[in-house]
């Protein structure tokens, strides 16, 4: 069982619809409309209340609207499906740099952009997964886990710009090769 990335947990029987994943850090639950996350490791790290604390900062449709809290988890807005190229809105590209301009204007600093972390919904792209995020003036107390953000983020640290240009040249090719296979299924 690894703690890096997103698998389906052996116990079919939790959440509604079995309708649930385990990510590195959270159990996620979906159900009517609405998604429950509650932190699983990394517990020296405050997820659950960071997420909610940067989720009440920001307001737009790229990121999940708040819905409420319990002890432990947070309970926010259904964002859809995984973004893949064959979900991908024609203004993909336009929305991808909409929410880094968003991030930038809200001061806030994500840390953890990658295709996993990027859904699709009604052709709205959300970025999802703000517990490792935080704002520019926030002091940094524990330093985050060294894998956070691979392969998508830079040698020197975190930097929000080169993690969304290295998906954007990612997703290109993936439409390239896309294109280029239907083309030679015409020809």
């Amino acid at each position: 069982e690894s703690y890096i990335g997103w698998g389906e947990p052996s116990d079919k029987s939790v959440g509604r619809f079995n309708s649930y994943w385990k990510g590195a850090t959270s159990v996620v639950a979906k159900g009517d409309g609405s998604v429950k996350k509650k932190q699983t490791s990394f517990m020296a790290y405050s997820l659950i209340e960071n997420e909610k604390r940067i989720l009440s900062e920001l307001n737009s449709i790229h990121f999940p609207k708040l819905l409420g809290s319990d002890e432990g988890e947070i309970i926010v807005e259904d964002c859809g499906d995984p973004l893949i190229v064959k979900n991908m809105p024609y203004d993909w590209r336009s929305q991808l740099i909409e929410i880094l301009i968003e991030l930038k204007s809200s001061k806030v600093i994500h840390r953890d952009i990658k295709p996993d972390n990027l859904m699709i919904k009604n052709g709205v792209i959300k970025l999802i997964d703000f517990g490792w995020a935080r704002m520019e003036d926030d002091e940094e107390d524990l330093p985050p886990p060294t894998c956070l953000g691979y392969p998508y983020k830079p040698s020197w640290g975190f930097d929000d710009t080169f993690s969304m240009n290295r998906i954007i040249k990612q997703y290109e090719f993936e439409l390239e090769e896309k294109e280029n296979t239907l083309c030679e299924s015409l020809a």
